[in-house]
């Protein structure tokens, strides 16, 4: 049977989003904006893609655009996976170690395919708009995580610490050549 997700191999945004995730501080800083604040680490992770790589500054009615795409598909699929994979694991106190440990790998591994198609999601949408290069890589990534998450309804105050820290990552990130 062929890989239904042959579809999905070729998104930068998810190879993108696999080695930012990597740097220093990122994982951190996602999880949480995700876990205090409710933040989507997916849009986040777009909000850093669109200025370094994708369409550029995406402005507050598009970042409403964008939830209105993904948001079903996170409430409905990703948020059930994540919290059926984060509680307490009941079912699995009569399996032994080792099968308890294989069950739980799979859980996350399909919560990662349900991020990727979210992520699918986002990628489709940036190809439809027009890549506008900042002047100022720095200054407009601010302005695209800062307009995420409010779109979100999360203030850039409570989210500081972990803006700088996504900021000072993508510092160290470059421009693709074009």
């Amino acid at each position: 049977m062929p890989d239904k997700l042959t579809a999905l191999a070729a998104n930068p945004f998810w190879d993108f989003s696999l080695a930012f995730y990597e740097r220093p501080g990122v994982a951190d800083a996602c999880l949480d904006l995700q876990d205090r604040l409710g933040a989507d680490v997916n849009l986040v992770l777009f909000a850093l893609w669109s200025t370094l790589e994708g369409p550029g500054r995406i402005a507050l009615a598009q970042w409403r655009e964008c939830m209105a795409l993904t948001g079903p598909w996170r409430e409905q699929v990703i948020a059930p996976l994540r919290a059926g994979r984060r509680a307490p694991p009941t079912a699995q106190a009569d399996l032994p170690g080792d099968l308890a440990q294989w069950f739980q790998s799979r859980r996350l591994a399909v919560e990662l395919d349900a991020e990727r198609v979210e992520q699918d999601l986002l990628y489709r949408w940036a190809e439809s708009q027009p890549r506008l290069p900042p002047a100022d890589v720095a200054a407009e990534t601010a302005r695209n995580l800062v307009a995420c998450l409010a779109a979100g309804g999360i203030a850039p105050g409570d989210a500081a610490a972990s803006l700088r820290a996504l900021l000072q990552a993508a510092a160290g990130a470059s421009m693709p050549a074009g």
